[in-house]
């Protein structure tokens, strides 16, 4: 019984607590009784019991894969919050006037004790007694502690939560009476099944309501925000989700021990996205720090009552030695918002004892004068966000994963619904967060206290945030039946042992970690000088791995496995031919990229933030082109998001140099401009969208790795991407597929996700030449080389999806040719001939794979991939060096703008003359690179001769665009001549000028390359149309705009420069959707439910109740003795239908 002393001194050591009067001693005692707890982990998979009483059963504790999670995260937020108290509270003290250390010491300890106990419970009334404990004293904490209208808000709070425990205590006793125990578990890792005893669903509803209140389910949570709003902030992060979480894993308890009830899972799962946009939409609304914060907790509530609702719907079993994906996607977000909220609240807290300020909007600017403070809470943030490096990357995503199961469950109509609802809820997670951060700590500097130094904040932060990223390389330690899930994730051919793959992935990650933990005063060079090496280290091993892929290359063998390697639990590498040329093509133009940044980025103060991205985005993009496992995979997917969100937002300051649009230009009632922070935001959320149908879909394809919720093999190439030809028994299978690639349609910038792409353009601009050349919009094409070699071929579905694609691409390419035509901002042009381009890669393997399915030539296919993959290289190889070069010349002008300055080349020659070859070879001029790879997808194209006309169309328009650009900027006849310019660096031309060069080099070698790897000189043969009107568009803008020619503005020209009023329409609808959240607030949170519930229903129930007092006391004893006959009659009704019940 070594678990029951453990407890007994616990509670003992807290009760002692309420005696000390120093304030170390009452926090030592504190933290001893908490530390003296974590021996109970060491009794995994035991039990101690002891009984208690007929229809009571026993006692007991334990630990194992169902409360194991929720133990350490309640051990790790309460022990450290116990520190950021000691600060804290004496701060409150000193507001109050009064103050007692042991008093709040103690209450603190026991409310900490009670949810670790509550989780380690092994029957139901003991769960409900300690329920009630840690209600009991968060109470007293808010009542003696707390802000605001502290009685009446404690009181809220624990008439609702009472309520909820009320109902779970109601459903307790009728199941004991029923079956004659309350026992939850009949050994350490089987839980009871009581679906068949007499009125199980009375108590599975009577139960389940109770705890949503308690988890604080939408239109159960009007409590949550008052109570976390006015608590002392050290119970507010215990609250939120410790307590709160209680509610949503006591209600899971009761799926288990009820699951024959698995038909009411739809009503669960719908209540579930229900509550994840609800708490959402009225977090935006939020002033306040903490509201902000406790509505979060609403939606997060509703994330991990996602996971448990769709494994009780897909069956549960009574065993907990192996969860289903659900339930271990639910105990990971507990942990994750866990962690991630106690650094969001302790923040919060920061802001008030040192700033003295809550409100969200007046305390923007606090990164610059605080930047490890501010990183902890974004750290926070990225676990909210379900972003690497934190475990909430591991919790969401199979979070999202188990979303796939949906389809096996109740079919593709549903499922769609579902994935459909659970995007919205990713969009709004996506944007509360990212604008929390815009708000409270990006902006123009703030003077005040440096929170960096505040140890008793930074300290436990820090230790928070630490062990949130080690549960991101290690998540078995916290949930051990996700290695279920891992699979033989090394199996194939090859030596399995290849740590270089590693080395890639990691070396530039590496550099990001030096940049982040180095001080202010280090060289900024000497930084970047580190970074950049350590990206060349990854560029040298890459090319050693392409040497070791070339002997097993072959058309039919783009993705054989060559070699493999495994490091921590599921970084699982892979090297194949394809992977190979693309982790070479990433990391190389990575590191011409990174070499120009020390130079364009040479007058930044401080660039830890920027060399931290730099390096998290090239490992992130590195993991994908070489991941055999899903959720490495994923994590370099959304690290890219992460990433480009973090380098689009780089000025935090939102100055007005980098914007994209005009000034006092207006549209739909709203300015046509968009600022860093704000495009930050626009990234974040459209990439993240598409990427819910795309994890879900590959959470389908787990599921058929083993037919079963409990098991499954993450393996890419080896177990989930062969499961494919099972989805074609499903009668919309190309909905599915269309799944699989709408998060890489997103991410590159495809139609109609392409806005976030040219908004990007408020970042530096090394990192529009990174996302745009090397990186994240190549990732959508990328993804349909390891996807399509696995489609059935020839089938009318696969026909289908991959003709949704076709459409959508070219499509793409025509609206962002068009549109580039009627904008004058260099790097919008760009921006807009990225989204061009890239079209063309994913017309490319589209198309082919669209001809394949119809005539089963498996070798077009092989050869429409490697068309696109030279298309790729051709466009990064030139698109990096505009890019750079258009940086060059807005250092040296100062301006964003074409059209500024007259003959600009006469200043920067060396650059034109680059910049010139660069855009020929967009422009299609032989015998660049550029020209072989649009030649080779015009051979390609040759099937089908109406989207060959409409590539070629496109191509016009690129030479017409990429010449207007050249034209504007450097031959305009038109301007004042520059009387002061700024000045670059030396550095700045090294990069672009090893790239154009490779173009030429590579444009001469290119038929040698395409007989060697193709095997034909066909992608040779000349399209003289397709060259002919390339050459017309060059000619048409040299002449008309070295001459100056500029259209007045008109309906045309309003047209293309809003791009077709895509854009202007999607910032109104972000508009309109904030406002909507107010009024959502302010109209039905506010103005109905809140007022309704914690306002006129008291007020009507106490007039209620004295008028029924009035009535009864009259005096007169014939009227006492009737109200006492018709209870006691009441009293006996119920009995007797519990007796018959039980019969």
């Amino acid at each position: 019984m070594i678990m029951w002393y453990i407890l007994a001194v616990t509670l003992l050591l807290s009760a002692v607590t309420f005696f000390m009067k120093s304030k170390k001693s009452a926090m030592a005692l504190a933290l001893v009784s908490l530390l003296m707890s974590l021996p109970l982990f060491a009794y995994y998979d035991k039990l101690e019991s002891f009984y208690v009483a007929p229809t009571v059963g026993s006692f007991g504790l334990v630990v194992n894969n169902l409360d194991l999670p929720m133990m350490i995260t309640i051990e790790v937020v309460t022990i450290l919050t116990t520190i950021y108290s000691l600060r804290y509270m004496e701060e409150r003290f000193h507001e109050l006037g009064y103050g007692n250390w042991g008093l709040y010491y103690g209450l603190y300890s026991l409310f900490a004790l009670s949810m670790l106990y509550t989780v380690m419970s092994t029957n139901l009334l003991e769960l409900y007694l300690f329920l009630e404990l840690g209600l009991v004293t968060s109470f007293l904490t808010i009542l003696l502690y707390g802000y605001g209208d502290r009685k009446r808000i404690s009181l809220m709070y624990f008439i609702w939560t009472h309520v909820g425990t009320i109902l779970l205590l109601v459903s307790i006793v009728i199941l004991g009476i029923e079956s004659g125990t309350m026992d939850i578990y009949s050994s350490p890792t089987v839980i009871r099944d009581y679906s068949a005893i007499g009125y199980a669903e009375l108590i599975f509803v009577l139960a389940v309501i109770g705890m949503f209140i308690k988890g604080a389910i939408a239109g159960f949570n009007i409590w949550l925000p008052y109570a976390h709003g006015e608590a002392p902030t050290p119970i507010s992060v215990l609250l939120s989700p410790n307590m709160v979480g209680l509610g949503i894993y006591a209600a899971t308890i009761y799926m288990y021990l009820f699951k024959d009830f698995s038909y009411l899972g739809p009503v669960f799962i719908a209540w579930a996205l229900l509550t994840m946009i609800y708490g959402g939409l009225n977090a935006l609304a939020q002033k306040d720090f903490k509201r902000f914060l406790a509505y979060s907790s609403v939606s997060q509530m509703g994330y991990m009552l996602l996971g448990s609702s769709i494994a009780f719907y897909s069956g549960l079993n009574g065993s907990v030695n192996a969860l289903p994906l659900g339930v271990v996607a639910s105990l990971l977000i507990y942990a994750s918002h866990g962690f991630g909220k106690a650094l969001l609240f302790m923040s919060a807290g920061a802001s008030i004892t040192e700033l003295h300020e809550r409100d969200i909007y007046k305390l923007g600017g606090l990164y610059a004068p605080a930047p490890a403070f501010s990183t902890l809470a974004f750290i926070g943030l990225l676990n909210l966000l379900g972003l690497p490096p934190t475990v909430g990357l591991v919790s969401e995503a199979l979070l999202l994963l188990s979303i796939g199961q949906i389809l096996a469950q109740a079919g593709l109509a549903w499922y769609v619904v579902g994935v459909a609802l659970a995007m919205i809820a990713i969009a709004v997670s996506s944007a509360y967060t990212t604008y929390l951060f815009k708000t409270a700590f990006a902006g123009r500097p703030r003077e005040g206290i440096d929170l960096d130094k505040v140890k008793e904040y930074i300290l436990p932060m820090v230790i928070i945030a630490s062990i949130s990223v080690l549960f991101f390389f290690l998540p078995s330690l916290l949930e051990p039946s996700i290695a279920n899930f891992y699979g033989s994730i090394v199996s194939g051919s090859g030596q399995s042992g290849d740590y270089l793959l590693a080395v890639i992935a990691f070396a530039p990650l590496l550099g990001s970690l030096f940049a982040l933990v180095t001080p202010k005063g280090l060289n900024q060079d000497a930084r970047g000088g580190i970074v950049v090496a350590l990206i060349g280290v990854s560029a040298i091993a890459a090319t050693f791995e392409l040497i070791k892929a070339i002997p097993y290359f072959s058309l039919e063998n783009l993705l054989a496995q060559v070699s493999s390697y495994r490091i921590f639990e599921y970084f699982t590498f892979r090297l194949s031919p394809i992977q190979a040329i693309l982790g070479v093509f990433v990391s190389w133009l990575a590191f011409f990229i990174a070499l120009y940044s020390i130079g364009y980025m040479k007058e930044d103060r401080v660039l830890r933030r920027y060399w931290g991205f730099f390096g998290l985005f090239v490992s992130s993009m590195l993991s994908v082109v070489y991941s055999d496992n899903a959720l490495l995979f994923l994590a370099g997917w959304e690290g890219t998001s992460l990433a480009s969100y973090g380098l689009i937002s780089y000025w935090l300051d939102d100055n007005e140099r980098n914007v994209v649009g005009d000034f006092g230009r207006y549209i739909f009632g709203m300015e046509y401009v968009s600022r860093p922070t704000t495009s930050g935001i626009r990234a974040m959320v459209f990439t993240r969208i598409g990427d819910v149908a795309f994890i879900s879909a590959l959470g389908y394809l787990l599921y058929l790795t083993s037919g079963s919720v409990y098991y499954g093999n993450m393996s890419i190439y080896n177990a989930l991407f062969p499961e494919i030809a099972k989805l074609y028994v499903i009668p919309g299978a190309w909905i599915v597929l269309l799944f699989l690639v709408i998060g890489g349609l997103a991410k590159s910038a495809q139609f109609p996700f392409t806005q976030w792409l040219l908004t990007a353009m408020t970042g530096p601009t090394p990192v529009s030449a990174l996302i745009h050349a090397a990186t994240m919009v190549n990732l959508g094409a990328m993804f349909t080389y390891f996807l399509y070699p696995y489609l059935k071929y020839p089938d009318p579905q696969t026909f289908l999806f991959t003709a949704v694609v076709v459409v959508i691409s070219t499509f793409t390419a025509f609206y962002t040719s068009t549109s580039a035509l009627g904008t004058n901002e260099q790097k919008l042009i760009l921006a807009y001939s990225t989204a061009d381009q890239i079209s063309l890669m994913l017309l490319s393997s589209s198309f082919s794979a669209m001809t394949a399915a119809l005539t089963g030539n498996i070798d077009f296919l092989y050869l429409g991939i490697m068309v696109s993959l030279f298309q790729m290289l051709a466009h990064g190889t030139y698109k990096a060096t505009l890019f750079m070069n258009a940086g060059t010349v807005i250092h040296y002008t100062e301006s964003r703008y074409v059209g500024v300055y007259p003959k600009l080349y006469k200043h920067l020659k060396y650059v034109f003359t680059a910049q010139l070859i660069a855009a020929l070879n967009l422009a299609n001029l032989p015998p660049l690179f550029g020209f072989w790879a649009h030649n080779a997808i015009s051979v390609l194209l040759e099937e089908d001769p109406y989207v060959l006309a409409v590539y070629i169309l496109t191509e016009f328009l690129g030479a017409l665009y990429i010449i207007r650009y050249i034209a504007k900027t450097f031959l305009w006849p038109k301007g004042e001549e520059m009387e002061e310019h700024g000045h670059y660096s030396i550095i700045m031309l090294v990069s672009p000028t090893v790239l154009v060069l490779a173009s030429i080099v590579l444009g001469i070698t290119f038929p040698m390359i395409a007989v060697s790897t193709l095997g034909t000189p066909d992608v040779l043969k000349i399209d003289f149309i397709e060259l002919g009107l390339s050459l017309v568009g060059i000619v048409v803008a040299f002449g008309l705009y070295t001459r100056g020619f500029e259209m007045r503005e008109n309906p045309l020209t309003r047209f293309l420069y809003y791009a077709w009023y895509v854009n202007p329409s999607f910032d109104k609808f972000g508009a309109s959707s904030f406002s909507f959240a107010k009024a959502l607030y302010s109209g039905f949170e506010y103005a109905v439910i809140d007022m309704g519930l914690n306002v006129k229903l008291p007020r009507a129930l106490t007039s209620w109740g004295n008028g029924l007092v009035s009535a009864i006391q009259d005096q007169i004893l014939r009227d006492y003795i009737a109200v006492y006959v018709s209870g006691l009659v009441v009293v006996l009704l119920l009995a007797i239908l519990l007796l018959v019940g039980g019969v």
